[in-house]
């Protein structure tokens, strides 16, 4: 592997070695959740929301977006 590769794997982790890609949702009254789930950044994928949502369960708290913004920056190398 070329250093430009393993630099930008490297940059994908936290100084705890887990994916900065992975971003963790706890459940809230908010956002609807029933457990702690994982937002992976790297499985982006486009929907149509006319067949695939149903309705509308909860909101992400603006915390977990900015994260996940975040996250989307670096996969897309923003």
């Amino acid at each position: 592997m070329d250093d430009q590769n393993s630099s930008h794997r490297r940059s994908r982790r936290s100084s705890f070695g887990r994916e900065i890609t992975n971003i963790e949702i706890n459940p809230s009254t908010l956002n609807g959740l029933t457990k702690k789930s994982i937002a992976d950044c790297l499985q982006t994928r486009p929907i149509d929301r006319r067949f695939r949502l149903r309705q509308i369960r909860g909101e992400l708290e603006s915390e977990i977006m900015l994260k996940i913004d975040e996250a989307l920056k670096i996969v897309f190398a923003l």
